[in-house]
């Protein structure tokens, strides 16, 4: 959802999944937002700052991702 200085609604985006867990990151007049499709796989939509439209969509993997440290042998 995008909203005025004031509160209003300005305009609402419908990405068909769940809230964006990772948040929001801005760049070069892009909004990135990523959202969980499932508890293995997500997406992560670009969106234009100007038009608000979604121009580009990637499906994540996110078990390529291990956050626990790897031992030393």
């Amino acid at each position: 959802m995008v909203f005025s200085p004031d509160g209003d609604l300005l305009h609402d985006i419908d990405l068909g999944c769940a809230p964006p867990d990772g948040g929001i990151d801005f760049a070069n007049g892009y909004a990135f937002v990523d959202c969980t499709a499932s508890g293995f796989f997500g997406r992560l939509y670009v969106i234009d700052l100007e038009s608000l439209d979604i121009v580009k969509e990637f499906d994540v993997d996110w078990l390529i991702y291990d956050p626990t440290p790897s031992e030393s042998a």
